[in-house]
């Protein structure tokens, strides 16, 4: 069910030409509210595929009024890169659903957190065996 990028004609501020909206998502998907993560444009929240309860996914709810057309665009080429990579290191993006207010971006659920939090809820340094470990990552990624 992944869409395609191209916006829709004669209406501002459209992500993705999509017959899968918000009402397809939740029908597919049991959203829980709390919120896993936040960032500038939106939130993350945890969704659990109603038909096989195994599967998890993240929703990432983006604000469409707090992004410029410039912003739109970025997130679009963002999802096209996503689409095209298949890496273990890298997210996996599923697909796209839209409405009037908001994008939601579908992707896989990464358990791990996030490096940035690792780092400084460790309260000491990271030793250079983890150093090592995480910078291998992030290098395969490349």
């Amino acid at each position: 069910m992944g869409n395609c990028l191209g916006p829709k004609e004669g209406k501002k501020k459209e992500f993705v030409e999509s017959k899968a909206n918000v009402e397809t998502l939740k029908a597919l998907y049991e959203i829980n509210m709390k919120v896993l993560g936040s960032g500038s444009y939106g939130k993350v929240f945890l969704a659990k595929n109603k038909k096989d309860e195994t599967i998890n996914i993240a929703i990432k709810v983006i604000k469409k009024v707090n992004m410029s057309e410039e912003d739109l665009l970025g997130l679009k080429r963002e999802v096209a890169i996503m689409q095209q990579v298949d890496h273990p290191n890298i997210v996996k993006y599923f697909e796209t659903y839209d409405d009037k207010k908001y994008i939601y971006l579908c992707m896989e659920l990464c358990k791990g957190g996030e490096l940035f939090q690792k780092i400084i809820d460790n309260n000491k340094p990271m030793t250079e065996p983890e150093v090592s470990s995480e910078m291998a990552k992030l290098l395969r990624a490349l």
